[in-house]
């Protein structure tokens, strides 16, 4: 976790959404059509609106660091939710399965860190977890609280894409309560507050489109070879792979013990074997179990089956060092701090900002005077959005652009005959790529003398016709 603390802010998601913000924050209206790129494009459909607005908000109070810096806050009113509910209820806290449970969540939840919606989103996955969790047979489904999941799922859709987790969570707990109580009034009464949830998810600005965008994002962007939506495997992303399948592993062997005994269907009612389920689906998902890790372990006793704790002479600290750990987590997101990382962190990555920042060439192409669209790789895309007035060809919002149009982007990235025709048709006259991806095409500009080389940063090559 210092590590990830330390490590540098990562805005290839981040700086679009704080561009689809600031459009907000200037027309008083949602972006429904794309103006960022030369590409053609579908009807933007985007659940992150809300957090967008939020994030612009804060970009215009103190920049592109103090957006960042506002995940970390977020985290540790996560970890001091999950805390609560969990190591703070226990007698000995320190025993040896409570130990390695809160090591497994902190691998497993540094995953899911970053500076992007997704972050965000974690806060309503947990606060439902907690909510359905209190769902211990059918009659527990009261008005109360499925008020309290609608409220939550109506926060949820405007953040971000996953909310489509609490109907599942809620659908799987009543699920297995009714196999195991077999009462046709719960299975109605069960069944009627689902529909409220779902209906509840259409409170947003894209109504019923938000779910048929869901199913898109997964399809194009695995189809497209995103990392992040490949499959779960054992060697995946470490070491969220490995880490999931070990409590995958651990968890068949617990519910292997429990088949055929009293209480079983109830104990596989818990929302967490859901997400363990949902890890399987891709990558990205994984980690999701880890969140609600603790306060699932803690809901089945499983944190506090050791002795407690002995007793001690020591004299107990002052209840004010409780909030160190976050106090530290603070301390460590300081920008200051990563400019200056530990000697452990590799010198390339002792920076504030990750290798999608590109200031000096921002600045570059700012000095020309040019507005000509830019030629670029995708993972600089969102960040010229928000600080260049040029057009871009694609950002991290792959799914907006059509099949065609994508595969001919790629093919041009990689130099493959016709590259040209893509970028005259679009008369770009910058071009900004990977010099890891885009070695050919890099070469071909070199050798053409109607481009020249306006330099390097951050790896990426910069070209200007």
């Amino acid at each position: 976790m210092i590590f990830i603390l330390l490590r540098p802010y990562s805005v290839i998601d981040l700086a679009g959404w704080i561009a689809h913000g600031r459009y907000f924050l200037d027309h008083h209206e949602l972006l429904r059509n794309d103006i960022f790129s030369v590409l053609p494009t579908a009807p933007l459909v985007y659940p992150s609106w809300g957090i967008s607005i939020i994030y612009a908000w804060i970009y215009r109070l103190g920049g592109l660091t103090t957006v960042c810096m506002a995940h970390f806050l977020l985290l540790m009113v996560l970890l001091q939710i999950i805390y609560s509910h969990s190591i703070a209820t226990l007698s000995n806290p320190t025993n040896r399965i409570a130990r390695f449970s809160t090591y497994a969540f902190w691998l497993g939840v540094a995953a899911l860190f970053g500076e992007r919606p997704s972050t965000v989103a974690l806060l309503p996955l947990l606060l439902a977890f907690l909510e359905i969790s209190k769902i211990k047979k059918l009659s527990d489904i009261r008005p109360g609280l499925v008020f309290n999941l609608c409220f939550i799922n109506i926060v949820w859709v405007n953040l971000h894409g996953s909310f489509i987790l609490l109907s599942l969570m809620f659908a799987w707990k009543a699920f297995f309560l009714f196999i195991v109580e077999r009462k046709i009034v719960g299975f109605f009464k069960s069944l009627l507050a689902l529909l409220c949830i779902v209906a509840s998810s259409l409170l947003n600005p894209f109504t019923y489109q938000v779910f048929p965008y869901i199913l898109e994002t997964m399809q194009k962007s695995r189809g497209r070879m995103i990392l992040e939506w490949n499959s779960t495997t054992p060697f995946a992303s470490i070491p969220t792979g490995p880490l999931y399948f070990l409590l995958l592993i651990v968890v068949v062997v617990i519910l292997a013990r429990r088949i055929g005994k009293p209480g079983f269907w109830s104990f596989l009612s818990s929302p967490f074997f859901l997400l363990m389920l949902n890890g399987l689906s891709a990558v990205r998902n994984a980690a999701l179990a880890f969140v609600v890790l603790l306060p699932a372990m803690k809901q089945e006793g499983f944190l506090d089956r050791e002795e407690k704790a002995p007793e001690s002479d020591l004299p107990k600290l002052s209840n004010i060092f409780k909030i160190a750990p976050f106090v530290l987590l603070l301390i460590l997101s300081l920008p200051a701090l990563k400019a200056r990382a530990l000697f452990f962190i590799p010198e390339e990555k002792r920076a504030v900002f990750d290798n999608s920042v590109l200031f000096k060439t921002a600045e570059t192409i700012r000095a020309t005077g040019k507005t000509c669209p830019i030629f670029n790789d995708w993972k600089v895309g969102s960040f010229l959005m928000l600080t260049l007035p040029n057009k871009i060809f694609v950002d991290s919002r792959n799914i907006i652009y059509s099949d065609e149009d994508f595969k001919n982007y790629v093919d041009a990235l990689k130099a493959k005959p016709h590259w040209e025709d893509l970028l005259n048709e679009h008369k770009a006259c910058f071009a900004i790529l990977d010099k890891d991806y885009s070695p050919e095409l890099i070469a071909a500009l070199q050798g053409n003398k109607n481009w020249r080389s306006l330099g390097e940063e951050n790896g990426y090559a910069v070209f200007e016709r």
